[in-house]
């Protein structure tokens, strides 16, 4: 906690000197000591330090290269993001690759170019494997847009296995409500394996959860497409907190069955306290 202290405090002061030190220990100190200075770079958030943790991020020792990634996420800008991409999709290792996507995700969610960040992904994809592109989906997921999901859709309806499974994950975790139509779409899909079928009714049962507006029409629409009680419950609660009298006529009919009578009533009495039973 201590020496946590003292990283704070030295990342906090404002003085060149310090800089230079750092870069010192980072570039040849013992691994905990150059773990310790990257770590207080990122934390002293100065940009002109990217292309140093750049360089440490693809150094061979795995806790620099952890460490430097972490720290340029606090640093990083789209400037930066195609050299990340690129690490991440061309690593032997999974844990460097995870490390890269984190700080993809980061710069992404930190940047004022939005549309720039997504076209240097978007480049990446042709150079991408099966492994590649299902990290660069998955950071896809983290920007929403409505070029990014026509990419992950394209690739959801892709015939081959691994660029299907990307996709249907991708599209599955999506952060966005433009993913509710074609959610819909996906989960009327009668060839959808139950596997498959189950990933894509939870995504639309959770966009619907945090959604506004399109609830209530779009949950009857699920409830039409779901295919295991498990689903139908989740819906049914998603239901009652639209707090709307008008769904309690989308609710009645599951009162008659016995497997959803339970989230039905729960439903009703969420909405109107006095309609349940």
């Amino acid at each position: 906690m201590e020496n946590d202290r003292g990283i704070e405090a030295l990342a906090r002061i404002a003085d060149s000197d310090i800089d230079t030190a750092l870069a010192l220990h980072a570039a040849k100190g013992g691994t905990e000591e150059r773990v310790r200075a990257i770590k207080i770079m990122g934390l002293r958030g100065a940009q002109g330090l990217s292309s140093q943790l750049m360089a440490y991020a693809r150094d061979p020792d795995p806790k620099v290269s952890a460490a430097a990634l972490a720290a340029l996420e606090n640093v990083a800008t789209v400037d930066e993001l195609a050299a990340v991409t690129e690490l991440m999709l061309k690593t032997e290792s999974s844990s460097l690759a995870r490390g890269a996507l984190g700080t993809v995700i980061a710069i992404n969610r930190n940047t004022s170019q939005p549309e720039r960040a997504a076209q240097v992904l978007i480049d990446q994809l042709p150079n991408a494997d099966a492994r590649g592109q299902a990290l660069v989906f998955q950071a896809f997921t983290k920007i929403g847009s409505d070029v990014t999901l026509a990419l992950v859709l394209a690739a959801a309806d892709s015939e081959d296995s691994a660029q299907h499974a990307a996709g249907l994950k991708a599209l599955t975790s999506w952060p966005e409500s433009n993913a509710v139509n074609p959610l819909l779409a996906a989960a009327r899909d009668e060839s959808l394996e139950m596997k498959d079928h189950v990933l894509v009714m939870r995504g639309l049962a959770r966009l619907l959860d945090e959604g506004k507006k399109t609830r209530l029409d779009r949950c009857a629409q699920a409830l039409q497409a779901a295919r295991r009680p498990e689903e139908k419950k989740m819906l049914l609660g998603v239901l009652g907190k639209t707090k709307n009298r008008k769904a309690l006529d989308l609710i009645q009919p599951y009162l008659a069955d016995p497997e959803l009578a339970e989230e039905a009533e729960l439903a009703i009495a969420a909405i109107s306290p006095k309609s349940s039973r």
